[in-house]
Order: C-alpha cells, then structure tokens, then sequence
C-alpha cells in the first residue's frame, strides 16, 4: 500500500511541474595567502600562494584565509587611497603562519596589514611614532574594512590615514553595520579624524586581546570612535598612548555603550577624556585600569551627559590640567563599586574626581594620595552635585582647600559609614569643606568631628588606624583597619554595604566596619605580594 502511494505522490509531482530543488553546499577550504603570489597563485598552497587582497575576493562564507608573515598592502596602484582589505561575511583570516605547515604564532612571524601603499613612509614597516612620521598622509584611508561574522586574527594593523570629509573614520579599521571578531590584532600608527586605531559605526566588533597603540585621532577618539548605537564587546585590551587633540585619548564613545572588561589605559592624552570620553553614553567596565593618562578634564575619564556602571577599577597616577585628575563629570551619574583613586592630580579641581550637575553614586571606594592645586583633593562637587557616599575611604587626599572633599553651590552629598581621616589642606578643610552646600554625613569616621555646614548623625571623632594602601585581595588596592580602629564594628547595618571593596561579606562581626574594608576573619595585615 506505501508503494502505490508513493507512486502516486511521484506521479503528481511530474505532472503539475513541480520538483524539489537541490542546495549546493559550499565545501569550506583554506586559501594561503603571501605578499608576493607563489607558484600558480591560485590560493591552494603555500606553493601556489596568492596576494591576500586575491584570497579575499575569492573566498566564500566558511573558507580560511591563512596569511603569511610579511608586510601585505591592499592594492599595488600606489594612488589608490580607496583601497582597503574589504572583510567578508564568515570569512575568517589568521596571520602568524611562516609560509609553511599549519601552526602559527603571530609574534614570532609578524603578518602586518599596511596602508602605505606608496612604500613612501619614514618609519616601516610598522608606525612606531605616529607624531613625527612623514609620508604617510598618501596612505590607504581605511587599512581594513568589516564584515559581519568575519574573524581577523592575528595581525599587526598600520598606517592608516584619513583626514578627507567623507573618508574621516577609523584610518586602522572601519566597521560601517558589521560586527566581526578581532583577536590577537595589534592597531598601531594609524591615524583618523575620528578613530585613529577603529572606528565603529552602528557596529559591535567582539574584541580580545588586542592592543591599539601610538594611533591618533585629529578630533575625537585616538584609539577607538565607538558612534550610533556601537556596543563592541571588549576583553583583554590595551590602550596605550594613544592620542585625541579633542575628545578620548583611549576611546571617544557617542550614542554607545561599549562592554569593557579587564582593559588598560595607560598613557593616553587628549584635550579631555585622557583614557576615554563619554558623550550621552552607558559603558559597563570591570577590571579596568587607568594610569598616568593626562587630559585638560577627566584625565581617566570625561563623562558628559553619561552613566557608565564602573565595578573593580582603579585610576592610578592621572593628571587634569584643570578638573578631575581621575574622573570627569558633567551632568552624569555614574555609578562605581569596588574602585580605587589613588595619586591623581589635578592643577585645578578635584584631584580624584570633578562633578559637576552630577549625582555618582559611590559605594566601597577609596581615595588615597590625590591631589589638586586648588580645592578638593579627593572629590570636588558644584553645581548641585548631590554625591551619594556609601562605605568609601578618603586617606591622605590633599589640596589648597577641602583636602578630602569639596562641596561648593547647592552640592549636598549624602554620606554614610565612611571614613575622612589623615586628609590635608594648605588653607582651610582638611577633611571636607563646604561653600554653600549642607552634606549629610551620618555613622562616619571623621577626623576632627562634624565638618563646619554639615548636618551629622552618629559622628566617630577617635582614631580608624588605618593601615596603608596596598593589595589586600580582591582587583584593587584597599586601605586595611589596623587593630584598635574606630571603625572596626561600628557601621550602620542598615545602611552597610553588602560586602566590602574586596569582596568580603558584611558584616564579619556584630555590626559592620565603617569604610571600604571589612576586617575579616584570620586576617594578615600584610599586603599581597603580587607575582
């Protein structure tokens, strides 16, 4: 009875026309790529390797394109500035191979996509100072260009130059709506108006283990230009000394809020935002590190109009020539848990941080060792910044006046179990000083009592012991409570924060300890020593 259905079924099918297609499926291959075509150079070895601007047009979803060390430019027509390595969807490209076998390593065998394709730069074949090399201004406008579910791996990226209205975005890299996967890429000497290293638009590249370095921006966004709804995922990045003449040193983010885990700033500059800048933005970062970064504003930071969620992060040894030697703030709340300010300046204002029409919200973080030339040593509000502090340490923070914080015009911070102690000011407000401004400071530690204009509860006047900063566990430094302290045990449970700066559950005793560290229990007073 099947059988004369079946039959049946087939003899409809014939008779009304229809067949059923048959889908070619693509047999995914390996294409080898060289500077210099080998043998045949149809792709197929490393014997009849081809140019890698050949394996590219050929390749299809699925293949591999297996570069060879070398130095490979993307067009041989030396006037050709449009000429790019163009991605392509689920193409994937590994560098690091010897022109041999299947096994790579990108350090050993450097492969480096350049855009001096009139062979005219002063520094090759990698930008190694993109300040004082000549020659370049002729080079590719976008040395690679991004494709959705494309991978590049394994690279060194290179003098990129666009400065020309239309072409102004991301002279290393370009992603117009294409998310690929970059790892193990080095984006160095490049230059753009806007994303010297990488420029994202409406685009969310997964970026790993990747260094951008020595790229300029000529307006915004030395490193990365993140714009239009970019949100790359980020993890294991560096940023080093990367410049902006305007905005973002590091990364300049507009409409983008970009995941960033485990990243280093460090030494980058630009006008403000040294490491990164902020424009109507959310970034989330955890376990970032920012150091010695300089800017006019925001030396680690600038945020403007922006509320980036910051947890495990430390802003080390960064300098504002006027406001906000670690963080910049205006009309932004950001909001930081578990983060360290320790030895930034400003020669202004805020030598930790600087609000302005802001509100951050700030629970177990410490500030140590900040200073700025004017006032605020630790955090300088005006304008109605209404900081919310809740378990934080200001140690040996100093400035001309309030050494630990500043509360000027209508800036009411909200302040509990937290610790102002061993703070300096040349003129007047070792601790806190405030101008106009009625903080409420409640269950705190406060070296010399309730500070002048201040509404207090619960004000400890006697020794914390604090010990000195070092790595106590947890990401970053902390400020342990030496035996005897005032503030061991004598927190607001109501009001504590659920664990301390490094993690440790509150509280270890009948009330929890006032500031960012819990004493917990068998505890060393020694720091870490970190390998």
């Amino acid at each position: 009875m099947k059988s004369k259905v079946f039959r049946f079924l087939i003899s409809v099918v014939l008779v009304s026309g229809i067949f059923i297609p048959t889908t070619n499926v693509h047999a995914a291959v390996i294409r080898y790529a060289m500077p210099t075509a080998n043998g045949s150079g149809n792709c197929s070895s490393w014997d009849n390797a081809c140019t890698l601007q050949t394996a590219l047009i050929g390749a299809l979803s699925g293949d591999e394109i297996w570069v060879a060390a070398g130095v490979h430019k993307p067009t041989t027509l030396t006037k050709d500035r449009t000429a790019t390595f163009q991605l392509k969807v689920g193409v994937a490209l590994y560098g690091g191979f010897a022109g041999t076998g299947t096994t790579r390593d990108p350090v050993t065998n450097p492969t480096i996509l350049s855009g001096d394709i009139d062979n005219n730069d002063s520094k090759t074949p990698v930008i190694t100072d993109i300040t004082t090399v000549t020659g370049n201004t002729t080079n590719s406008y976008h040395v690679v260009t991004g494709a959705n579910d494309a991978t590049l791996d394994g690279f060194t990226i290179t003098a990129g130059y666009t400065d020309e209205y239309g072409t102004e975005y991301g002279g290393g890299m370009y992603n117009k709506t294409s998310s690929p996967v970059v790892t193990n890429v080095i984006f160095r000497g490049n230059l753009a108006n806007f994303g010297g290293g990488m420029c994202n638009d409406s685009s969310s590249p997964i970026i790993t283990n990747v260094i951008f370095s020595n790229n300029l921006g000529e307006y915004d966004g030395g490193g990365m230009y993140n714009t239009t709804g970019s949100n790359p995922v980020m993890l294991d990045v560096t940023f080093s000394e990367n410049f902006a003449k305007e905005l973002g040193g590091g990364i300049y983010n507009t409409n983008s809020s970009p995941a960033i885990t485990n990243i280093t700033f460090i030494y980058n500059t630009a006008d403000f935002g040294g490491g990164m800048y902020n424009y109507n933005s959310n970034p989330a970062l955890v376990s970032v590190f920012f150091s010695n970064n300089s800017a006019i504003g925001g030396g680690g930071i600038r945020n403007n109009k922006s509320n980036p969620v910051i947890t495990d992060t430390a802003f080390n040894n960064n300098l504002a020539t006027s406001g906000g030697g670690g963080m910049d703030n205006y009309e932004s709340d950001p909001e930081l848990t578990n983060v360290t300010f320790s030895g930034n300046t400003a020669n202004a204002l805020g030598g930790g941080m600087y609000n302005e029409h802001s509100i951050p919200l700030l629970t177990n973080v410490t500030f140590s060792g900040n200073n700025a030339r004017w006032n605020g040593g630790g955090i300088f509000n005006q304008n109605n910044s209404n900081l919310i502090l809740s378990n934080v340490t200001f140690s040996n923070n100093s400035a001309d006046e309030g050494g630990g914080l500043y509360n000027a015009l209508d800036s009411n911070s909200q302040i509990t179990n937290s610790i102002f102690w061993g703070n300096t000011a040349l003129s007047s407000g070792d601790q806190i000083l405030n101008y106009n401004s009625t903080p409420s400071v409640n269950d705190s530690v406060i070296q010399g009592g309730c500070p002048a204009g201040s509404s207090c509860v619960d004000i400890i006047e006697t020794d914390p012991v604090l010990g000195v900063l070092g790595n106590y566990g947890g990401y970053t430094q902390t400020i342990p409570l030496l035996p005897g302290s005032s503030a061991i045990d004598t927190g607001n449970n109501a009001t504590c924060a659920a664990t301390d700066q490094r993690g440790i559950t509150r509280p270890q005793g009948a009330h929890c300890d006032i500031g960012a560290y819990e004493v917990g229990p068998n505890y060393s007073y020694l720091p870490l020593l970190l390998r």
